[in-house]
């Protein structure tokens, strides 16, 4: 045959057992041949690598041990070992699961990973899609989600009709749809947002701190607020507060808590607000409980009457003095 340079020879379209590759070894002088078949299962480190017909394989299509567990037919792809493959999965690593009869379109990337249901992505170490048929993704170790984000370790979100939680953080927990978690140790089992630490909520709203507890009472949508340390709402609807060691056991609607210490509104009571006071409880309607004040700019509000105030700028119902006296302007 004469000489010709390697575009020059036929092109191969398919592979056989007698299909042989020039092999060189650097320390020697002469040239020698090796099976193309024994060179794939040299690399595969075991035979793994088998079928290529098309989409469909026959084992798992990539690197590793002979000793993954493959029982899907088509369009999967393994990389590892000890992997659990099904159809429509990708499994990169090592004890990855993908069960059967649940789907496809897993994708586990680490190790010790459990997808049971169709689009969901671990990357990882020991995370587990716990069900139901919904787009979840995880990324980080020992998480399990039914359906959302998880980002972070020792995360759960339980239920299993409530999709699109999203968790970020340690050791939080959700059982509950719409709900977004920033943080460690809490628990939310209704929709909102909590961020902080070991915060407790049981109603719709919106948790900032630590230490904070709401429930919604037997209101189906509670719209609750609170941000500091250590609060309660634990009845009523649309409640608020702002401070640290408060308490809203009211049944009743639109009480809030600004500020001050240890405060409470208990009862029936509605639309009673709190500002500033210290171990203080409210139990009427539509009242607001202030501490002492104190006009700063005392000299300017120092008028006649209302005449001589409403030119000075107090408006009616206004408060303002004389030399002393205090008054309101209502003319």
């Amino acid at each position: 045959m004469a000489n010709k340079t390697i575009v020059q020879l036929p092109e191969q379209t398919g592979v056989t057992d007698n299909d042989v590759l020039a092999i060189v070894d650097s320390g020697e002088t002469t040239t020698s041949k090796i099976k193309v078949s024994t060179l794939l299962s040299g690399i595969s480190g075991g035979g793994d690598l088998v079928g290529t017909t098309g989409d469909t394989l026959t084992n798992a299509n990539g690197l590793g041990p002979a000793d993954n567990i493959i029982s899907g037919t088509t369009d999967f792809v393994n990389f590892g070992f000890n992997n659990y493959v099904a159809n429509g999965s990708v499994n990169i690593g090592y004890d990855n699961t993908q069960l059967i009869g649940f789907g496809s379109g897993g994708v586990s990337i680490g190790r010790g990973n459990i997808n049971g249901f169709t689009d969901y992505v671990s990357v990882g170490i020991n995370n587990s899609h716990s069900c139901c048929g919904r787009t979840s993704m995880i990324f980080g170790k020992n998480n399990t989600d039914s359906s959302g984000v998880t980002l972070g370790k020792n995360n759960t979100s339980t239920n299993n009709n409530n999709p699109d939680s999203t968790i970020v953080g340690s050791s939080n927990t959700s059982n509950a749809q719409l709900v977004s978690i920033v943080g460690a140790s809490n628990n939310a089992s209704a929709q909102g947002v909590v961020m902080g630490y070991s915060n407790t909520g049981g109603a719709d709203g919106i948790i900032f701190g630590g230490n904070n507890t709401t429930s919604n009472g037997g209101y189906p949508s509670s719209a609750n607020i609170v941000m500091g340390n250590s609060n309660t709402i634990s009845a009523g609807n649309t409640q608020t507060i702002i401070g640290n060691d408060h308490t809203i056991s009211s049944t009743g609607l639109y009480n809030s808590i600004f500020g001050g210490k240890s405060n409470e509104i208990t009862g029936t009571t509605s639309g009673t607000t709190i500002i500033g006071l210290q171990s203080f409880t409210a139990t009427k309607d539509d009242m607001v409980y202030l501490p002492a004040l104190t006009l700063v700019d005392y000299a300017s509000y120092n008028f006649a009457d209302d005449s001589a105030a409403a030119t000075g700028g107090v408006e009616l119902g206004g408060v303002y003095h004389n030399a002393g006296a205090l008054r309101v302007r209502i003319t």
